[in-house]
């Protein structure tokens, strides 16, 4: 198995601004449109990470990735060998400082590879401090990159502090286990008791959340 761990600075963005930005995109609903849709937008304000490499289909040649920082959205991008862009995917923000902090490269099955994307979705400071974490699952088919798509998974980690002191933090394990035995794994985040397992249909690529999932156990 192969991890990546990435922790990416971006240029910090006026935290007003940012605020005002999320309560609006709430409000009219922009943050349940298609994540693919096309940039036909004008940005003022934009910034980059670094170029990664990574062979992301095991063919011995790299890709590479980078991501975005556009008007306090968040975007990674996808290139092949030889610099052309096959896919792009705009994150959910909800507050200022928002980031992927984390990548790990792991397999499903032998023809199933999975990037799981760790998201923080920025923190609120309005009346009262919320902050959270989520995670993506990127998955590619038979090594095809033309293949990847993505699903916004659970939160995995979040943050609350009320206007009275009230504080909580709640953080969740990632696990990958074959619970059913059938050559593909499941997808486990776990909280203390309680574990919610993701299962991915290679057949129409979509993931299903399993029922009943609070005292699985056995995992590695």
């Amino acid at each position: 198995m192969r991890s990546i761990t990435l922790f990416l600075i971006f240029i910090s963005l006026n935290c007003i601004a940012q605020d005002e930005r999320s309560f609006r995109q709430m409000v009219t609903g922009e943050l349940t449109r298609d994540r693919q849709q096309d940039e036909k937008q004008t940005y003022k304000f934009q910034t980059r990470s670094d170029r990664y490499q990574i062979d992301l289909n095991g063919d011995g040649t790299e890709e590479s990735f980078f991501t975005a920082k556009r008007d306090g959205e968040d975007w990674i991008y996808f290139y092949n060998s030889k610099r052309e862009e096959f896919f792009k995917f705009r994150f959910d923000t909800l507050g200022y400082d928002s980031r992927i902090y984390k990548i790990q490269k792991r397999k499903l099955s032998k023809d199933v590879d999975i990037l799981l994307i760790y998201f923080f979705e920025g923190v609120t400071n309005f009346l009262e401090f919320e902050g959270t974490a989520r995670i993506y699952f990127f998955t590619m088919k038979d090594s095809d990159l033309k293949t990847i798509k993505a699903y916004k998974g659970p939160y995995i980690w979040q943050e609350h502090k009320s206007f009275k002191n009230y504080y909580k933090q709640r953080s969740s394990d990632v696990t990958l286990f074959d619970f059913d035995n059938d050559g593909t794994r499941e997808v486990a985040i776990r909280y203390n008791l309680i574990t919610r397992v993701f299962r991915f249909n290679k057949f129409d690529s979509e993931w299903t959340q399993l029922e009943g999932g609070s005292s699985i156990t056995g995992m590695n």
